[in-house]
This record gives C-alpha cells, sequence and structure tokens, in this order.
C-alpha cells in the first residue's frame, strides 16, 4: 500500500475553527499541533493552524483548488507558494526504512498514525520554508538600514517597525510551528517517536530552525544598536539646540549692553 502526501504553506496562519464550522457543521477546538481533518475534491486533506495542509494522493489540479477554498480562512495567504511530496510505502516488514523521497513502513504501525507524523513534518517543513524566505527579506532590509544609517538619514520609525517584524518571526518560529516540541502521539509510542526524529532528520528541521533563529536574533541585535545610536544622536542634537539657544540669548544680552 502507497500513500503520496503533498504539503504545502498558504501563509501565516489557517483559521481552523472557522473551516470546521463551515465544512463540517460544529464547532471544534483543535490544539494547534493537531490537524483539522477535512474531504475537499475528493481528497483527504490534513489542516494544521500554523498555515500548511497536507493532501493524500491528490490529483493534478487539486493543490491549487484546496488553497482556494482554504484562501478566505488565510492570514497573509500566499497561495500554495511552498511545497513539497512523500511517499510512503506500508508492507510486510520488521523496521522502517527512511529515505530523502520516501519511507518504508511495517504494517503494525498504523496507516492513520504514520500518515499524519509524516504529514505534521511535512507541513512543518513548508512553514519553514515560507519563514526562511521571510528571513531573507528581513535580512535584506536590516541591510538597508544600515546604509541609511552610514549616510545618516535613518529615522527611528523603520527601525522599530524592524524589530517589531523580528520579534513577531521569533514567536511565530518558535510557538506556532511547535519546532521544539515533539506530538503527544510519539510520546508513549516508541516506534513513532523514532519515525518523527527520522523524517525531521530528513527535512532538517532542527538545523533549519537553529539556522533561521540565528539569523533572527543577528537582525534584532543590529536592530537594537541602530536604535541606541539613533537615541544617542537624537539626545545629542538636542543637546546642541539647547547650547545654540543659550549662546543665542547672551549674545542678544551682550549686544543689548
Amino acid at each position: 500500500m502507497e500513500r503520496r502526501l503533498v504539503a504545502a504553506c498558504i501563509g501565516g496562519e489557517i483559521r481552523v475553527a472557522d473551516v470546521a464550522r463551515d465544512f463540517l457543521g460544529r464547532k471544534l477546538k483543535i490544539p494547534w499541533e493537531r490537524p483539522l481533518y477535512l474531504r475537499l475534491f475528493n481528497v483527504h486533506v490534513m489542516i494544521w493552524a500554523f498555515g500548511s495542509f497536507v493532501a493524500i494522493d491528490p490529483e493534478k489540479g487539486d493543490i491549487d483548488a484546496i488553497a482556494e477554498t482554504l484562501r478566505p480562512y488565510t492570514d497573509r495567504y500566499i497561495g500554495p507558494k511552498y511545497v513539497e511530496e512523500y511517499k510512503l510505502v506500508f508492507e510486510k516488514r520488521q523496521y522502517p526504512e527512511v529515505s530523502d523521497e520516501e519511507a518504508r513502513i511495517p504494517y503494525f504501525m498504523g496507516v492513520a498514525d504514520v500518515t499524519r507524523i509524516a504529514g505534521y513534518v511535512l507541513a512543518q517543513s513548508v512553514a519553514l520554508s515560507r519563514i526562511e524566505a521571510l528571513v531573507d527579506d528581513i535580512m535584506e532590509k536590516a541591510r538597508g538600514l544600515l546604509e541609511e544609517l552610514g549616510r545618516f538619514r535613518l529615522r527611528m520609525k523603520p527601525v522599530v517597525m524592524e524589530l517589531a517584524r523580528v520579534l513577531t518571526t521569533r514567536i511565530e518560529l518558535l510557538s506556532d510551528l511547535m519546532i521544539l516540541f515533539k506530538p503527544p502521539m510519539t510520546w508513549e509510542d516508541e516506534d513513532l517517536e523514532a519515525l518523527y526524529d527520522d523524517l525531521r532528520e530528513v527535512y532538517e528541521i532542527r538545523e533549519r530552525y537553529n539556522a533561521v533563529d540565528a539569523e533572527l536574533e543577528r537582525v534584532q541585535e543590529l536592530a537594537s544598536i541602530a536604535a541606541e545610536i539613533l537615541q544617542a544622536t537624537r539626545e545629542t542634537f538636542l543637546e546642541l539646540i539647547i547650547v545654540a539657544l543659550i549662546v543665542a540669548e547672551l549674545a542678544l544680552i551682550l549686544l543689548g549692553a
């Protein structure tokens, strides 16, 4: 038995509670690390709140159609810009074998549980790809801020806005993607835990997370230094104005005398 999983990140957040209300007709409170299960265009879909969905055995055009269906529920919608695919092969064997393109899984591990674990890692990977691109953009803007600072043309507002953007991205990276936390279903199942770890190795989840967080930390430090320099420059400028006013007042007094 084979399953082809296709993951796509379409934005910053998918409001899964609203999706459940409109498509299932009931209110659901879904933990951040758990998917909402739907059937769209005759395709089984797992939808995560952090902006990703995974389709099981989709046909051509299904990913775009699913993305458009979820568009009204997605914050900062970007379409299926980041997409990855992985194959699961379930067969009679004693141990799982994981490679870059597929995983061969013993039947006893459970088709549903393995599909969810693999889907979760793929969903994290494509969401991480979106954040990596966002961080590249932040780094580019940070370089521009430094150039402006060197020409003494930088204002405080862009620096503060960039600091806020960096902090928001770091919160999203740490809290929303749950990179540092294993899903509860792996806590009491060593086989699923090992599979989860192996798949994270394939997609270099931890390494990519560390690299992105380090880049954000560097930008945050640079923006903080720029803000301090601007603040000091502003205070020096105000001091010069005060001194100039005092000198002007003394000059007027002397001229009057």
